[in-house]
């Protein structure tokens, strides 16, 4: 469960649309059940991913056959999982929040008519959006995970 008052809730009071992940991982079903496994592994497992099948299938779940087999191959499920749970950890940039300021530069055009510069007014480094979004990884498996 999220923190209210959690990194991402502080970048979406600024940024309403802000998405940490992108598009083509939460649309992912592998990605998604990735998540699923580590979660009910992490806190009520062990379980198997044909386990995780029982509750609910494949096609439930959003994934092709072909990704049906691929997990049930998995050797290591919580290690695959946790791959690709870092995969998407990786893509996860900081957060630059930019805004209009003037300086104090006694020729600058952009300042004398007003409009200031676009410049960066603070910044949220990736691995604390990280901790933040993964962070039920960091609570079942302690920090280095991910």
């Amino acid at each position: 469960m999220r923190n209210r008052h959690s990194i991402i809730d502080q970048i979406r009071r600024d940024d309403p649309e802000y998405q940490p992940l992108p598009e083509a991982y939460r649309k992912d079903a592998m990605f998604r059940f990735a998540e699923n496994y580590i979660h009910a592994d992490g806190w009520h497992g062990p379980f198997s991913p044909r386990d995780l099948f029982r509750e609910a299938g494949p096609r439930e779940r959003g994934l092709t056959l072909s990704e049906a087999k691929t997990i049930l191959r998995w050797t290591d499920p919580r290690d695959a999982a946790l791959s690709i749970l870092k995969d998407a950890a990786d893509s996860i940039d900081d957060y630059r929040h930019e805004d209009y300021m003037t300086c104090d530069e006694a020729d600058c055009a952009a300042c004398e008519s007003g409009e200031g510069h676009l410049c960066e007014d603070w910044r949220i480094d990736s691995r604390d959006i990280v901790k933040d979004r993964f962070a039920y990884v960091f609570e079942i498996y302690g920090a280095g995970i991910i």
